[in-house]
């Protein structure tokens, strides 16, 4: 993926895009040959860590902590998902 300015990223989704996220392209620039989106955005979430995580949800949804997560419990992901065109309002 290549990042993309917010001015790059709106012309080439045509719409006005949110100023706050971080968006990107294919390395190439041509749609993705399973969804045929231009424009894509970072979506971050974190979650208990597996390498410490039970199994049993403990009531915080945190591991019991290892060198893999850093004694926290909890990792944390990104993933590039493509941005949809707003649904007409008519």
């Amino acid at each position: 993926m290549r990042t993309l300015t917010i001015e790059e990223a709106e012309k080439l989704h045509g719409t006005r895009l949110d100023r706050r996220r971080l968006y990107a392209t294919t390395d190439d620039g041509k749609p993705c040959d399973l969804t045929g989106a231009h424009v894509f955005e970072v979506a971050r979430w974190s979650q208990a860590c597996s390498g410490c995580h039970s199994g049993a949800y403990l009531l915080d949804g945190r591991g019991h902590g290892c060198s893999e997560c850093g004694y926290t419990g909890r990792r944390k992901h990104a993933h590039w998902v493509p941005v949809s065109k707003p649904a007409n309002t008519n």
